[in-house]
């Protein structure tokens, strides 16, 4: 059963406040009842009052409940002391259990800023003059109000600073860079030193040099070359005191194309990263079968070859970014990308985003948020020059978005959430559940599972849905289910929900959200 129940209520929650490591530039902070204020760097290591807790590492969330503070590490395993005006280092106690109550929600905003994309607004496939308004729509077109899709991976860091027109517009309408360091050998970030407000990561090793590119065998490098580029990014940005600790250098950019063993390879080859000032790790994850047709992520990116999950030997404790998702949507098979049908295809993106959330992924991007002249299919938009006529699944991710979206101005990332009491049971054994709230204190419950959604042939698969229970321990006013493949409107609607009472939601190899009114 998800969500034990908790004896805490709506409104319990007063004097909790929770923050992630993967809440960086600007970095979030919690201040204790004693005023001191706590905070999570770029190493997952505890800071209080701006010092180093020299005895904390893989620190991956922090709390503040009542007097205490609490840290949970990698392992899973929480510690707590209680808040003093004059803290030390270490005196922390534990392992112990969550402080925190079992329906505690993540903040919907938190979620969705982990939803990117890759434009590629560089390249000169878009030097139309009217490509940056065009750029801008197509972002606000999928997100619809909400703070989804405002993170772009960026091929190159601006030389000189200056910036091309469809790169300018994008930042000028709030979007942040994920830009790639070093580009034909320049791993000076200092181009950036004065537009950190534009930058939410920086990738250590160009993707054209990626060890593992099977699509690019030509630019495959050994673990031995990769290393000095690393070392020579992280040395840069630790030299500059503007950039240095603001932002993650993410090393390693490798490509999954249906084994993960050459993943494995290569995390042992490589060894620790930390040596060469890299923060957190990335790769590429076009998750498919190795035959060319995209399946469902989880399995795969939880597998016990996936290097992600050995990445306490490249980056202990810390998050990582997958700074390529997608695949072929036309029902063509693709050896590298993968290949689904539309729907199909619809139904595994909105999953994958989720799927690297609940497994600490810091930034997902999906390529291609716009199209090319480049023959692979796989945009978001129609690949007609100059046009904004959404790929269908655009429109299902626009839904999703506009499902769950919290939209209230700049406050969904820093609301403190509120207990609604409630238990999930039944899911099962290839299900998810995500909790998350918005700044009007309703929950979005969404809810998973995984089964094939296509077959080999790229046929369409309609799995028979499975009946997961939810049962309400408090009153609540109202429960609306809501299917981001049919569209905005509500498909269910429960009612009001008196205290012990249930209701069902349907899965069915994608998500269902229930908005929830207590």
């Amino acid at each position: 059963m998800i969500g034990v129940r908790s004896s805490r209520r709506r409104g319990a929650s007063a004097g909790i406040n929770v923050i992630d490591v993967r809440q960086q530039n600007p970095q979030r902070t919690l201040t204790d009842t004693s005023g001191v204020v706590w905070g999570i760097n770029l190493m997952s290591r505890i800071t209080y009052n701006g010092t180093l807790d020299s005895t904390s590492s893989q620190v991956v969330k922090m709390a503040t409940v009542g007097t205490e503070v609490w840290q949970l590490n990698a392992s899973g395993n929480w510690y707590h002391k209680t808040a003093t005006a004059s803290p030390v280092n270490g005196g922390w106690t534990g392992p112990t259990t969550t402080p925190l109550p079992a329906a505690w929600p993540d903040r919907i905003g938190d979620v969705l800023a982990t939803f990117g994309f890759v434009t590629l607004a560089y390249w000169n496939d878009y030097a139309d003059a009217g490509y940056p308004a065009l750029f801008v729509a197509a972002m606000n077109y999928i997100r619809n109000g909400s703070n989804a899709f405002l993170y772009n991976r960026e091929q190159s860091v601006p030389s000189g600073g200056s910036l091309n027109p469809r790169t300018a517009a994008l930042i000028a309408a709030g979007v942040k860079m994920n830009w790639l360091l070093p580009v034909d050998g320049v791993t000076d970030p200092s181009p950036i030193a004065g537009a950190l407000n534009t930058t939410v990561s920086l990738v250590g090793l160009s993707v054209c040099r990626s060890f593992e590119s099977t699509n690019e065998p030509q630019a495959k490098m050994t673990a031995a070359q990769v290393q000095p580029i690393d070392a020579a990014c992280g040395a840069a940005i630790a030299a500059n005191a503007t950039v240095a600790g603001k932002v993650p250098l993410c090393g390693f950019s490798s490509y999954f194309v249906g084994d993960m063993s050459a993943l494995t390879a290569y995390a042992a080859a490589v060894g620790d990263e930390t040596a060469n000032g890299i923060n957190w790790s990335n790769w590429h994850g076009y998750i498919n079968d190795g035959a060319g047709h995209m399946i469902q992520p989880f399995a795969a990116l939880n597998g016990g070859a996936d290097a992600l999950n050995n990445r306490a030997t490249l980056a202990p404790g810390r998050p990582w970014v997958d700074t390529e998702i997608g695949g072929e949507m036309f029902g063509t098979p693709n050896p590298v990308y993968g290949g689904a049908s539309a729907a199909a295809g619809g139904k595994m993106r909105m999953n994958y985003f989720l799927d690297n959330y609940i497994r600490g992924c810091a930034g997902t991007f999906d390529w291609l948020f716009m199209p090319a002249s480049i023959p692979i299919p796989i945009g978001w938009f129609d690949n007609t020059p100059g046009t904004l006529t959404p790929q269908p699944w655009a429109t299902t991710m626009r839904n999703f978005c506009t499902i769950v979206s919290d939209g209230n101005g700049g406050t969904e990332r820093t609301f403190t959430p509120t207990v609604i009491d409630y238990t999930v049971s039944g899911l099962p054994a290839d299900g998810h559940v995500l909790k998350t709230q918005g700044s009007d204190g309703k929950d979005r419950l969404i809810i998973w599972n995984e089964p094939a959604v296509q077959t080999a042939a790229m046929t369409d698969l309609f799995p028979t849905p499975v009946n997961v229970t939810v049962t309400a321990n408090q009153p609540l006013s109202s429960a609306i289910r809501y299917d981001a493949t049919v569209g905005t409107s509500a498909v269910q609607n429960y009612g009001a929900i008196s205290s012990g009472g249930t209701f069902t939601v349907p899965i069915a190899g994608y998500p269902q959200v229930v908005i929830i009114t207590p």
